[in-house]
C-alpha cells in the first residue's frame, strides 16, 4: 500500500520525502518500494505454503506439534533479514527513516 501510494505522490508531483520527514538526497522511489513488497510476499506465501504441505501432509519432519511453531519465527526472522540487505538506493538510513 505505501509503494502504491508513493506512485500516486509521484504522478501527480506531491513532495511526499517532506510529507514523511524523510531526507530529499533520498533516491527511494516507487519501483524499489515495489520490488521491497514484491519479495517479502513472496517469501511470506512461500513459508505459509511450505507451512500448510507440513501441518497437512508431513512433508518434512516427523509431525510432532512443535515443528509447527518454528515456521512463523523464521518467518519474522527472513522478514527483518530482508529490511537489512544492502541496496545501491534504498539506503539502511531510508529504510529507517520511513520507519519512525
Amino acid at each position: 500500500v505505501c509503494a502504491w501510494c508513493v506512485r500516486t505522490f509521484e504522478r501527480y508531483r506531491v513532495n511526499w520525502l517532506v510529507l514523511l520527514g524523510i531526507d530529499p538526497a533520498c533516491q527511494v522511489r516507487s519501483s524499489q518500494l515495489f520490488v521491497l513488497a514484491t519479495l517479502q510476499s513472496f517469501v511470506w506465501v512461500g513459508f505459509f505454503a511450505v507451512y500448510l504441505a507440513q501441518y497437512k501432509f508431513g512433508v518434512f519432519g516427523n509431525g510432532h506439534q512443535h515443528e509447527y511453531a518454528w515456521y512463523p519465527v523464521a518467518l519474522v526472522v527472513v522478514q527483518l533479514l530482508l529490511l537489512l540487505v544492502p541496496s545501491a538506493h534504498f539506503r539502511f538510513k531510508y529504510r529507517c527513516a520511513l520507519l519512525r
